[in-house]
C-alpha cells in the first residue's frame, strides 16, 4: 500500500469519528444520511475517487475507491 491510499484511508476515518459516528441515531432513525453529510464528504475529497479529473473527479483508481471503506470500517 502507497502512502497516498494510507493518507486516504485515514483521512475516511477522521471523517467517520468527526462527522459520522455523533448522529449515527439520527441516521439509523431517519434512516439514510442527511445532504450535508454527502457534501462535506465531497468537500474534503471523499467523493468520486476513481472519476477523472477533467469530469471532476479524483482522478484516482479503483483502489482509492476502495481504500476509504477500510479507513471507514475501523472508526471506533
Amino acid at each position: 500500500m502507497d502512502d497516498d491510499l494510507e493518507d486516504l484511508r485515514d483521512l475516511a476515518r477522521t471523517f467517520c469519528e468527526k462527522e459520522i459516528r455523533p448522529h449515527i441515531e439520527t441516521f439509523i432513525a431517519d434512516k439514510h444520511v442527511d445532504r450535508d453529510l454527502w457534501n462535506r464528504a465531497g468537500a474534503v475529497g471523499l467523493l468520486c475517487l476513481s472519476i477523472p479529473e477533467e469530469y471532476g473527479g479524483g482522478g484516482g483508481t479503483f483502489a482509492h475507491e476502495a481504500y476509504p471503506h477500510r479507513g471507514a470500517g475501523t472508526s471506533r
